[in-house]
């Protein structure tokens, strides 16, 4: 186990050195344990030089030397072609987003991000003169030390990104042809068109710690009345029940903020965003009752 946890640090830490372009034929090499050469000759009743020697894609581009795998740069170079054309995908419908138009910095951390191949890449692709790419000292290390100011410091980060749309299940009048004939209801007087999914904070919006959300709903049988938030990550949906619509929140108001009175009551809802965690507080404006919750969130992105 130890030999394999080396050869695989031996891997990564080389790979970072292979460049994106190079007019020499470079060669990229690490040392092969001993316990993999056996297990090698016990496994498959052959050497790994003469396995290596039997395979046409590898022969003349990786060469056994001792205890060294000698690689032609071009192999490690190929290794990189899918996972760099999906990043560079996903970066460029970032930048082409309206927000995304006015970045003027993009800074790459992480273990990756300290790859020379990976560097030359995104510079090539995405570098100008509005448009600057840093990479920190210690980039592996940069999201770690990120996370510890953060723990000290929790106001160290000021906004976030809203990953997900939030919203509540409302019901609108009905309107045929363009409402699902499932979701309508009469209740004697008009047509509604029930479980309708209206978002009161939008995926992509910049908000700062504390920002806060207000709802008033009236409630005519309070008894039964619940407080329900719905979150999505698709903005096409119409209905809660969509799929890619779940339900974040359910709270029985009477079982929190317990009346008496079974009448039309006011509950006003505080939504507070930003932190890591996302605060509700719900109150009873008849009885001024009020309760209080978080939610651990694994929505947001700074």
């Amino acid at each position: 186990m130890y030999d394999f946890i080396d050869l695989l640090g031996s891997f990564e830490l080389e790979k970072r050195f292979v460049a994106s372009k190079s007019n020499t034929s470079n060669k990229f090499n690490i040392r092969v344990p001993v316990s993999l050469l056996e297990m090698i000759e016990i496994e498959k009743k052959t050497t790994l030089k003469e396995l290596i020697g039997n395979h046409s894609a590898f022969r003349n581009k990786v060469r056994l030397i001792g205890d060294k795998l000698s690689i032609d740069e071009n192999i490690i170079r190929d290794m990189f072609v899918g996972v760099m054309n999906e990043i560079c995908k996903h970066v460029s419908a970032v930048l082409d987003t309206q927000e995304g138009n006015e970045v003027s910095l993009i800074q790459m951390v992480g273990g990756f991000s300290e790859s020379q191949c990976v560097q030359e890449i995104i510079r090539e692709k995405f570098q100008s003169k509005t448009r600057h790419v840093l990479v920190p000292q210690e980039a592996g290390i940069a999201v770690l030390k990120g996370a510890v100011i953060f723990g000290h410091s929790p106001n160290s980060i000021c906004s976030r990104i809203i990953r997900y749309t939030y919203g509540n299940a409302v019901k609108v009048l009905f309107q045929d042809g363009v409402h699902d004939e499932r979701k309508r209801w009469n209740d004697g007087q008009k047509v509604w068109c029930q479980n309708v999914f209206k978002p009161f904070m939008k995926a992509g919006t910049s908000v700062e710690i504390g920002h806060s959300f207000v709802q008033r709903k009236p409630t005519s049988h309070y008894e039964t009345a619940r407080m329900k938030i719905y979150v999505t990550d698709n903005d096409d949906i119409m209905y809660v029940t969509d799929e890619g619509c779940r339900e974040l929140c359910n709270v029985l108001l009477n079982e929190v903020l317990p009346s008496d009175v079974n009448l039309r009551q006011i509950v006003k809802q505080t939504i507070v965003f930003g932190g890591t965690d996302l605060k509700i507080r719900i109150q009873n404006e008849n009885t001024r009752q009020s309760h209080r919750m978080s939610l651990k969130m694994d929505v947001e992105k700074e």
